[in-house]
């Protein structure tokens, strides 16, 4: 019989969790290493002359309000926040994020479809008048539905990059994803959706202001390394 102390100073010693847990998603894209390879060149060694933008959608944002306002917080105590709240319905974000700069176009939009898609390109098009643009964008149908094809032949400046399948982290636009949920919707109290959309947009102002690239996590020795390895 071995005792619980036993059992946790050898998991302890083998730096083992077993209370712990992180999930993955494998890519059976049989074209993984040429998408990523192709994306992360764009990253590392952008053509001449072209701009690099991360597209993709934030979908269905709630537009949630409370029953009853926030207590504010106290020495000692935190803020108490209402558990019920009310829907409001929903929003989508769409936004283009500029490798070089850090700025970031967006639109808010009641639905997400290839019109929706369209208009953001739209916007685009007329942010960035001169070279290529190379866009760096996820599987979702809508992204190369007939409209979208239709629009690149009208405009072939635009150049579509596609992550590989279940790799949208590939996709540099996530990561500003992630702090606009962080800072303007997760802790947000939005009684209707132009409260939501106010506070969406006031964001994107905020961050243009002061807008930088990312340091990206999936730094450029490791991916040099893995373009050796695959060469």
């Amino acid at each position: 019989m071995v005792s619980e102390r036993t059992v946790g100073r050898v998991l302890a010693e083998a730096q083992l969790k077993p209370h712990l847990q992180q999930y993955f998603l494998t890519s059976h894209d049989p074209n993984y290493d040429e998408k990523r390879r192709d994306i992360v060149r764009l990253y590392l060694r952008p053509p001449a002359g072209a701009t690099v933008l991360c597209l993709d959608e934030k979908p269905s944002i709630q537009v949630l309000g409370r029953k009853h306002p926030d207590l504010p917080m106290k020495p000692g105590y935190p803020v108490y926040r209402e558990f019920e709240y009310v829907r409001h319905g929903v929003l989508h974000l769409f936004a283009a994020f500029n490798v070089r700069t850090g700025r970031v176009l967006a639109d808010v939009q009641e639905q997400k479809t290839r019109f929706e898609f369209i208009e953001l390109l739209e916007q685009c098009a007329w942010h960035y008048k001169r070279g290529d643009v190379h866009c760096v964008l996820d599987n979702a149908s809508y992204h190369f539905a007939p409209e979208v094809k239709d629009w690149l032949v009208a405009h072939p400046r635009f150049k579509f990059h596609p992550t590989p399948t279940h790799a949208s982290w590939l996709n540099q636009v996530e990561c500003w994803f992630s702090l606009i949920s962080r800072k303007a919707i997760r802790r947000g109290v939005f009684d209707c959706k132009d409260d939501l959309h106010s506070a969406l947009m006031a964001y994107v102002s905020h961050w243009n202001g002061h807008a930088h690239p990312f340091d990206w996590a999936y730094g450029a020795e490791l991916l040099e390394a893995r373009h050796a390895c695959a060469a």
